[in-house]
């Protein structure tokens, strides 16, 4: 029962789909009270759903079980610091647009993960989430990427950047989304959604 919950839960959360996730979570500590890791899957759902507050009280116990555990370590930072800025993260999130782990499906020529750099602030970065929606900017010699409510997460690399540009500008589109983030990186997805020249892939094949 508990395992079979357990990956009910797995999967809810893989398919970004937060309710479920919280609401077979409750079910299984109800069964496993000190079940670390369900623990963590609730306070990442509640965080998710827009409830900093509640995500850190489930942080802390799963911490009061194991103190050294790596993801409440690593996570209850990032939700104390949504906590002061739960208005904020309740808004972006009501018109956040998401994806799931089937979207990042590599497609060779039209998507490319890029690291940024030049990162923004660090409550904009532990404000993101695998997923989440982003904005590329494009500038005169840069483009920037930011959240959908216009912070700053970082810059697209000076070489990748010159071609999107160049692309943009002549009618390519695109769409990015975080695929990863740490204190220290952020990486990008990048999609193209939109082409004007069909032997002119927006991201050239690897030759080696």
């Amino acid at each position: 029962m508990i395992e079979t919950l357990a990956q009910k839960a797995i999967v809810a959360a893989l398919q970004s789909d937060w309710e479920t996730a919280l609401q077979v979570n409750m079910e299984l500590i109800k069964l496993a009270p000190d079940d670390v890791d369900a623990l963590n899957r609730i306070s990442k759902a509640y965080y998710e759903l827009g409830n900093p507050k509640r995500a850190v009280q489930y942080c802390k116990m799963a911490l009061a079980v194991d103190s050294l555990n790596p993801i409440a370590v690593r996570s209850i930072d990032k939700y104390l610091v949504a906590c002061d800025h739960a208005i904020e993260l309740r808004e972006e999130t009501q018109s956040l647009k998401r994806v799931t782990q089937e979207f990042f499906i590599e497609e060779p020529g039209k998507t490319k993960t890029v690291a940024l750099i030049n990162l923004g602030e660090m409550k904009v970065i532990l404000g993101l989430s695998c997923g989440d929606n982003v904005s590329l900017l494009p500038g005169k010699h840069r483009v920037m990427v930011s959240t959908i409510m216009g912070r700053h997460v970082g810059k697209i690399p000076d070489d990748l950047a010159s071609r999107l540009l160049y692309l943009m500008n002549v009618g390519y589109k695109y769409e990015a989304y975080v695929r990863s983030v740490s204190v220290v990186q952020v990486k990008v997805f990048i999609r193209e959604n939109k082409s004007i020249y069909p032997n002119h892939p927006s991201f050239p094949f690897r030759t080696s």
